[in-house]
């Protein structure tokens, strides 16, 4: 039978809510064993500020998974109900025996008190039957649990006395309790302790500059790691720079831009030598191949352009100065009264609201996966040369630059012959000016090569390593978050969803600059890839499903009714007047409401059995904690339609975003993060997933910089990326990520 289907109101978290007053949020991640057993996120186990001896690294709880989906997979492999003795047992305590009785979530609950008469007697059989049955897997799950945690522990433990190093950023480090009410939870996200070896003549360094976001840092770091394999060095790697983003710069200019940032927020790097007057401030008297292979195209290399930089520069300070600001190391000036929700864009004047704070890789990936592909690391936390020329323990000539005088300049290939010049120019058709010999570049006696921005795809090309490609493909699976304050909401939100097999992601952006003003090419596109490509739906009836939700068209009647009505009713609404299609939507769905009320209260029983009802055993129907937003597709051809669908999205309203409607449209289950992160009886029952705003607490102990909002995109990164399917935005580095690298890496668990 029909379900009942409630409008409810956008729901929209705090976070989303104060954006713009809220700068410093952010998001994080964390590993929790949803594949072995459905855990609670109050277990004292589980909860990553209980004090133990020897804390459990991340690696402990690897959820298990197949490597690629299955087309049928239990329940109680992903957690959803693995021990019903043990969660009736705490459920009778919270919601006593009538809370337990787990209606389908695609229905939302008409409690009368007749049908809490006739609910109540059923569910008394149905409990005292199926816990005859269950109560001996739930507890041998349990045990067994408990039996592969406690060896875990022991393992760990062995290691920890053995001189093992525990992980940067596991939460047991967290300088307040989890469980506190409110308050800060201050964290460090230094690097691990990768020391050089000073004492081997023949180690090799390869360093590099990164810029920009968090994601074009993480292909430049993807990129060096390939560098550093085809060319058996160890690479140095830099903090991650989270904050104001500093855009493509050419070597020079990126050396200035790292060091003015260090000495405008020292307490982020937690060093004693990060003073103005600090003798390591000068760069170093390097040997570079601006000398050897100048650039007089370039536009660091042409003395008039410079010049008028220069000139403009100092005009700038000039103007500040006058006007009575005082002005920061790295130019900008400091406005007195101005304050982060008085801004609205990236203008100087704004530059010194926005908190800028530094990560270490370690924090939010695990970068031994890199090392198990051949390529040693060496962290480079101080990123001045004076101070690299010390760390490394070698004179400034066992130093080359490989130097980049102006944005997209170099390119690595190994095409060029072993006795090509270092440095050509690209003939190929591309946007790198030059080219540099990977094969000259491999015979330089140097022990250290350093490289400005190693940003963009295609920047390293080889052709004559044939497991090049998966060299590649292992550094990108290797950038895959692995923190546990990330992946501990994130699989909490996955088990909600019912085990990663049974739901599938999307990560629209729709929110900023380019892809705001292409949000809704970008997201038909988007659409039709998933609906079509990946779902595998047949290209008409996925047309047909278009004309019904397509952002032109109002969304919210029942599917049956629009397609009984056809055409014609389109037609209709796009004329009606402004405002009568919004009251005929509702009216047409009270009459629904009220026709299901008349059907009486035995259908609308028999349609959460199992045993009589199809959409028990429909992917919605293992849902947890969770109500679709619409009645699911009663139509044969329209099933696939019916799977729960996590949506990813910087939109700040995404219910009400037309650039989204699509989605809502078709997918009745379609789920966002506010969903999981805020009360609400309509949606979650009122249960929120506590981890989420535990990770929002976060802070970086160093600077005192909030961590929340900074990790939301993260985290919701990783819910769509551990999707059974995954597709993203166009031309976004982000999602592109998400929807490959990041997914591969969870499916491959």
């Amino acid at each position: 039978m029909p379900l009942p289907f409630h409008r409810s109101q956008a729901s929209l978290s705090a976070r989303r809510a104060t954006a713009d007053t809220d700068h410093t949020r952010s998001t994080s991640l964390s590993l929790s064993p949803v594949s072995l057993f459905p855990y609670s996120e109050k277990d004292p186990f589980l909860s990553p500020t209980t004090p133990r001896s020897s804390p459990p690294s991340p690696h402990t709880f690897h959820p298990t998974s197949p490597v690629s989906p299955t087309s049928h997979v239990s329940d109680h492999e992903y957690g959803v109900a693995a021990s019903p003795a043990s969660k009736r047992r705490r459920d009778v305590v919270q919601k006593g025996i009538l809370g337990q009785v787990q209606l389908p979530p695609s229905a939302k609950r008409t409690r009368t008190s007749t049908w809490l008469l006739l609910a109540s007697a059923t569910a008394v059989v149905i409990v005292f039957a199926v816990s005859l049955k269950s109560t001996t897997l739930g507890e041998s799950s349990l045990a067994g649990y408990r039996s592969r945690a406690s060896e875990k522990l022991v393992e760990l433990a062995a290691a920890q006395a053995s001189g093992g190093s525990s992980w940067a950023s596991d939460p047991v480090e967290a300088s307040a309790s989890i469980e506190d009410a409110g308050g800060e939870i201050a964290i460090t996200a230094l690097p691990r302790t990768r020391r050089p070896d000073l004492d081997d003549p023949d180690a090799r360094y390869l360093g590099f500059l990164p810029h920009s976001g968090f994601h074009n840092q993480r292909i430049a770091l993807q990129n060096a790691l390939l560098l550093g394999k085809v060319l058996n060095r160890t690479v140095l790697v830099p903090p991650v720079w989270i904050g104001w983003p500093t855009p493509t710069q050419y070597y020079s200019d990126l050396r200035q831009s790292w060091l003015d940032i260090m000495l405008t927020n020292p307490s982020s790097f937690n060093l004693s030598t990060v003073a103005p007057d600090s003798p390591l401030n000068p760069p170093a008297s390097f040997t570079s191949s601006a000398t050897t292979y100048p650039c007089p195209t370039c536009m660091a290399d042409n003395s008039t352009f410079l010049a008028e930089v220069q000139a403009a520069a100092a005009a700038k300070q000039s103007r500040w100065h006058d006007a009575g600001y005082e002005t920061r190391p790295d130019g900008y000036p400091v406005v007195p009264g101005l304050k982060f929700e008085d801004c609205k864009s990236y203008s100087p004047e704004c530059r010194f609201t926005y908190r800028d704070t530094f990560l270490s890789w370690d924090f939010l990936v695990d970068l031994d996966r890199a090392r198990a592909v051949g390529v040693d690391l060496v962290d480079r936390w101080d990123l001045r040369e004076r101070a690299l020329v010390e760390q490394l323990g070698v004179a400034e000539s066992d130093v080359y630059v490989v130097e980049d005088r102006e944005t997209y300049d170099f390119q690595f290939s190994d095409r060029p012959e072993a006795d090509a010049p270092l440095i050509d120019d690209n003939l190929t058709v591309s946007h790198y000016k030059r080219v540099v010999s990977l094969r000259t570049l491999k015979t330089l006696e140097h022990k250290v090569v350093l490289l400005g921005s190693l940003f963009g795809t295609g920047r390293v090309r080889t052709y004559h390593e044939p497991q090049a490609h998966e060299w590649s493909e292992a550094f990108g699976q290797a950038m895959a978050f692995r923190n546990p304050w990330l992946l501990r909401p994130a699989d909490a939100v996955v088990a909600r969803l019912g085990g990663r097999a049974n739901y599938v992601g999307v990560h629209a952006r729709v929110g900023d600059g380019e892809f705001a003003r292409r949000a809704r090419q970008n997201m038909e596109r988007a659409w039709r890839e998933l609906v079509v490509r990946e779902m595998g739906v047949d290209e008409a009836l996925a047309d047909e499903m278009w004309d019904l939700v397509r952002p032109n068209v109002v969304v919210g009647r029942r599917r049956s009714e629009r397609a009984r009505v056809g055409a014609a009713a389109d037609e209709a609404t796009s004329s009606a007047p402004d405002g009568q299609d919004d009251a005929r939507v509702e009216a047409d769905e009270h009459a629904q409401g009220a026709q299901l009320d008349r059907r009486g209260l035995l259908d609308e029983a028999k349609s959460w059995l199992p045993s009589l009802d199809r959409t028990a055993t429909s992917p919605s129907s293992r849902l947890v904690n969770l109500t679709c937003r619409a009645p699911l597709h009663t139509d044969p051809r329209l099933e696939a339609f019916n799977v729960p669908l996590y949506l990813a999205t910087d939109s700040r309203t995404p219910e009400h975003d037309l650039n989204l409607r699509a989605f809502f449209g078709a997918f009745p289950c379609t789920f966002v993060l506010d969903d999981f992160d805020r009360p609400d009886v309509e949606r979650n029952d009122g249960v929120v997933v506590d981890s989420v705003a535990q990770m929002g607490r976060l802070v970086n102990g160093l600077d005192g910089v909030p961590l929340g909002r900074l990790f939301l995109p993260f985290l919701e990164a990783i819910v769509a990326a551990k999707g059974r399917l995954v597709v993203g935005t166009e031309h976004s580095t982000f999602s592109s990520f998400a929807s490959t690298s990041l997914h591969d890496a969870y499916w491959a668990e």
